[in-house]
């Protein structure tokens, strides 16, 4: 009996655990907010430069072709915006900043920054 018991508590303990783990793993939208009220304003030139500058575009990162890409330029972060992987790994991953950025750097962005991304490419990413 006491067998039985414990296999049924396994059995109920994997379930939970693969529920949780597939769940916990799958985020399909923007983090926040609805993009329907983004100001249509926003550019890189007066909006985004900033966040990039200090977050991405700098010694040992995405700067002078340290990491991929050369983002101290907004033609320098063209490719990423038109294939995609900038918002894939800004904005849905928020793998960048990464964890491991320096002391006097950002390890993440704020939820301001996000949603600034977030509208600036919801209108196509202006310069």
């Amino acid at each position: 009996m006491l067998t039985s018991l414990l296999s049924l508590i396994m059995k109920k303990l994997w379930f939970f655990s693969l529920f949780f783990f597939v769940f916990a793993c799958t985020r399909t939208e923007i983090p926040f907010g609805n993009t329907e009220d983004c100001d249509p304003d926003i550019t890189f030139s007066e909006d985004i430069v900033s966040i990039v500058s200090n977050s991405c575009a700098y010694s040992g990162c995405h700067i002078n072709n340290t990491a991929p890409g050369n983002y101290d330029t907004y033609a320098g972060l063209l490719s990423v915006l038109d294939n995609g992987e900038f918002l894939k790994r800004v904005i849905s991953l928020k793998d960048m900043p990464p964890s491991y950025a320096p002391d006097d750097k950002p390890q993440e962005l704020t939820m301001e920054e996000l949603e600034l991304i977030a509208c600036w490419a919801e209108n196509d990413y202006p310069e």
